[in-house]
């Protein structure tokens, strides 16, 4: 597409990156639907219900790389999904979350979502995970406010865990010493409050003239 001279080996190099990027966000997408295919199959009800874009999902200084819903027993929870690739410094990641922090303590963020959806950070490195962690801390440490929900694992354990991104493989910020196995946690599991999980934190779809979702009639009641 953009030639195969000498001159555009930056070009080239940074269209690799990006694609290796976007390839590995889908791939976290792809690994819930296949993940809720297998519980259904189980017998169970699961389902990626919604997987959002990173375009659509982007405000000004804030851009996940989508947003996902999961329903488990008929309740959804939403959330976004940071995919890192390991590359990212200590100060790129507290960036990060000082904007996820002003979007969701905005007026934008309570039009878009009903209630903020979870951030689930993937990283290919788990040093990268430890600088994930420490940023996480740190902005919440400056901001002084209710933390972000926000919960960290790599590709590995998803990759060797039975249950992949269902299973007892995630982190929260604050726990010291997470890299053992038997401090991980499930991500969705009875008898953690919702909104540590984003229980209900569902996206709200822009109004169509003539089309009523009983989903979201409450909330549209109320904000009338």
């Amino acid at each position: 597409m953009i030639g195969a001279g000498r001159s555009q080996a930056g070009k080239r190099r940074r269209l690799l990156l990006a694609l290796a990027h976007t390839l590995g966000a889908n791939a976290v997408f792809v690994a819930f639907a296949t993940a809720a295919s297998a519980v259904r199959r189980a017998g169970g009800s699961d389902d990626l219900v919604e997987w959002r874009g990173a375009t659509a999902c982007e405000r000004k200084y804030c851009k996940p790389d989508g947003y996902g819903c999961y329903v488990l027993n008929c309740v959804a929870y939403g959330f976004f999904l940071e995919y890192d690739r390991g590359t990212e410094s200590t100060r790129t990641y507290l960036a990060k979350f000082r904007a996820y922090y002003r979007y969701r303590d905005s007026r934008q963020a309570d039009r878009d979502y009903n209630g903020f959806p979870t951030l689930l950070f993937v990283t290919t490195r788990p040093a990268a995970e430890e600088r994930i962690a420490d940023a996480a801390n740190r902005a919440w440490f400056f901001r002084g406010t209710e933390p972000l929900a926000v919960l960290i694992t790599t590709t590995c354990r998803i990759t060797s865990d039975r249950q992949a991104l269902l299973g007892r493989i995630w982190r929260r910020p604050g726990q010291i010493g997470a890299t053992a196995n038997y401090e991980r946690q499930y991500w969705l599991t009875e008898g953690v409050p919702g909104k540590l999980v984003g229980e209900g934190r569902i996206a709200i779809p822009p109004v169509t003239v003539g089309v009523v979702d009983d989903r979201y009639a409450a909330k549209d009641q109320a904000r009338l």
